[in-house]
């Protein structure tokens, strides 16, 4: 949702976009900035909050950002994980077959 802006603080889409950008660059390419806003956004992320500030950091300087369109998989049960995911916008279901349905 979009909030008013008022005394200089940025909007949620405005946030949001600054995060889109940051993620864009090459982990080489961001700034402090770019850090910052990262951070500021998975912030309450419950992964997150178990980790050093640090870790914190270093995890935000190597984000990628990857689009989904509606009803494409994201991954396959089975998969190796090696990913992951935040959602900034959006939503996800994950379905996992019934035993029936296997084989």
């Amino acid at each position: 949702f979009d909030q008013p802006s008022s005394g200089g603080a940025m909007s949620s889409s405005t946030k949001l976009n600054s995060v889109r950008e940051a993620c864009k660059l090459l982990p080489e390419q961001r700034s402090e900035e770019n850090i910052n806003d990262i951070m500021e956004f998975v912030k309450d992320v419950k992964f997150f909050t178990k980790l050093t500030n640090l870790q914190q950091r270093a995890l935000c300087r190597t984000m990628t950002l990857e689009q989904f369109g509606p009803k494409e998989h994201i991954f396959q049960k089975g998969d190796v994980g090696d990913k992951f995911f935040i959602i900034l916008a959006g939503c996800v279901s994950v379905q996992i077959p019934s035993a029936a349905g296997e084989g």
